[in-house]
């Protein structure tokens, strides 16, 4: 009987050890498991904002290619374009486009400090909103537009009336491209919440702001000429540089380009 109550005491006793143990190491596996998991959600978070930043930079081109694709270096109502000005400072005529310094963190040795340098330029009319550039074919000084929808362009009134006015619009006399007066601006601006923006904007009013990013550090803007001749002459290259902090105030950059060739190419 003696021997029967030793052993099971003993018996008792190593089990209350194998809890102990057990309970020790499932808390010791619940921290480890808490720990991974906070280390990849801080992954997941930093790879999204990778791939935000990407997206953007993206969309951005995309927009660039399609509106300077449909650009030209042109003198249109007198004026040349296109127009590149730094640090938010367009001069003379072009005057009218200068607009509030954007703030940008970047400081002298980070590698998107540089200049802010944004454009104006002109595009080709599509005045009649069918897809296609307006031309002059017979280079009289009217285009043939098809401003009834029929499908047929001609000069007809049921054509131009309403969307044709000549003072607005230049015909190029020897092409017979229709070239409209509006101006159209690549211009960084910050957001009451601090976030800039890179707007695309039309007559140099902040009421037509389209935004095309966000995020963005600064952006450069070059004609073959204020790049040193280092892309084709009739092309222009914009370079957009972006910038975000997660969560934890890490700081992560995106940097995209793209050479667009404009009409004279």
């Amino acid at each position: 009987m003696k021997t029967s109550r030793s052993l099971h005491s003993s018996r008792a006793g190593v089990s209350l050890i194998e809890v102990v143990l057990a309970a020790s190491l499932l808390t010791l596996l619940a921290k480890t498991l808490v720990e991974s998991a906070n280390s990849m959600s801080l992954v997941t978070s930093r790879g999204s904002i990778r791939a935000l930043l990407q997206v953007e930079g993206q969309k951005a081109v995309n927009a660039v290619i399609s509106d300077l694709g449909s650009s030209a270096i042109r003198t249109v109502d007198g004026k040349d374009y296109p127009y590149t000005f730094d640090d938010a400072e367009a001069d003379s005529e072009y005057a009218a486009h200068t607009h509030d310094l954007p703030t940008m963190e970047a400081v002298t040795g980070d590698s998107d400090f540089g200049t802010l340098r944004e454009i104006v330029f002109v595009r080709t009319a599509d005045l009649d909103t069918d897809g296609r550039p307006d031309m002059d074919t017979d280079l009289n000084g009217v285009p043939e537009l098809d401003g009834d929808g029929d499908g047929a362009r001609s000069e007809s009134f049921a054509d131009l009336d309403g969307i044709w006015v000549a003072g607005e619009n230049t015909v190029d006399s020897a092409s017979g491209v229709v070239w409209p007066h509006t101006e159209w601006s690549y211009v960084l601006t910050t957001r009451a919440d601090g976030i800039n923006c890179l707007q695309r904007r039309m007559d140099a009013d902040p009421s037509t702001d389209l935004t095309i990013a966000t995020h963005v550090e600064r952006i450069q803007v070059d004609t073959a000429a204020t790049c040193q001749w280092t892309i084709p002459l009739n092309s222009v290259r914009v370079q957009i540089f972006f910038r975000r902090h997660d969560k934890r105030g890490v700081l992560f950059r995106y940097t995209t380009q793209v050479v667009v060739a404009l009409k004279n190419a």
